[in-house]
């Protein structure tokens, strides 16, 4: 399949690597995603493994360029919106097996990354709601995500016990107990 055919712009990434004296030069194929208004996350994850699959640069390096292509994406404003997107992809990732955990992480790291540049997602609400059904849908076993992402996913949406409360008894008033409202 020829990713220019999808309207997206290739770069490759030359990297050096000295291995017993000789120098070969390694690489790994990016995509800039100038524009993923029309881009679905499946779509996006399907071409970030396929980068991932055909780099032929050790895993570590793949991973950190890779991170960086996805913390672009993020500026670049995906529809609905970043943190949405996040955890849309989030959702869909236990799809691709073997590499879920380790996208996962990815994603996740990219997105930690976003939030510590972005003054505001405008989506942040959405996407909450979004990670805490798919926090319950993790612990309840309908969704399979690693613990560690589980976590992840309660720091990096900011998700707290009321927001959890809330979708599991969305009819309930907010209860009050010896000074404090949960």
């Amino acid at each position: 399949m020829c990713l220019f055919e999808m309207g997206f712009e290739e770069k490759a990434i030359k990297l050096q690597v000295k291995e017993e004296k000789a120098c070969e030069t390694k690489r790994i194929c990016l995509h800039a995603f100038t524009d993923l208004t029309y881009v679905a996350p499946i779509v996006f994850l399907y071409l970030l493994k396929e980068c991932y699959v055909h780099g032929n640069l050790k895993a570590t390096k793949r991973f950190r360029a890779l991170q960086l292509q996805v913390h672009q994406v993020l500026c670049n404003s995906p529809q609905p919106g970043p943190a949405t997107f996040v955890a849309y992809c989030l959702y869909i990732l236990p799809i691709f097996g073997s590499y879920c955990e380790g996208f996962s992480h990815l994603i996740v790291s990219a997105f930690h990354r976003f939030l510590k540049t972005a003054a505001t997602t405008g989506d942040s609400l959405e996407a909450k709601i979004i990670a805490v059904r798919l926090f319950l849908d993790i612990v309840e076993g309908s969704i399979d995500h690693d613990e560690r992402i589980a976590v992840k996913i309660l720091e990096v949406f900011d998700i707290k016990l009321t927001d959890i409360e809330r979708k599991l008894h969305p009819n309930q008033r907010p209860r009050m107990t010896v000074g404090f409202t949960v």
